[in-house]
């Protein structure tokens, strides 16, 4: 179902990609200049699988913080993870995620333990 930025073919993904970014907020608002997409480290999921996913898992992702300061998902933006809330989010997904999405929560996990939390950059 996901794949790493170095298998992706074509732009039509979703991208969940690790923030290295030390103060990722202004004002409580998500910084997007340093933002640069399909990191070889990202995973990637195609648009349509995302439709698919995001219907089952939507009450866990809605939780972004927007470039405008707003929360919820954009499926055509910037949505940010903060630590916590990535930590909140393997917490919910971690009982009830299905074998197909169980790569992403080992992926959250170094998103939690070693980044800043992370992006799902939209199309």
């Amino acid at each position: 179902m996901f794949i790493s930025g170095k298998e992706r073919k074509g732009g039509c993904y979703l991208e969940f990609q690790f923030c290295n970014i030390e103060n990722p907020l202004k004002d409580k608002k998500v910084i997007c200049d340093e933002i640069e997409h399909w990191k070889d480290d990202s995973l990637l999921i195609y648009d349509e699988d995302f439709d698919v996913f995001y219907e089952k898992y939507e009450n866990v992702f809605e939780c972004a913080i927007f470039p405008n300061g707003e929360k919820g998902f954009d499926y055509c933006g910037i949505n940010y993870y903060d630590k916590e809330t990535t930590k909140e989010i393997i917490n919910k997904l971690d009982t009830v995620i299905e074998k197909e999405y169980e790569e992403l929560i080992k992926w959250l996990r170094i998103a939690e333990e070693k980044y800043n939390g992370f992006y799902i950059l939209g199309l």
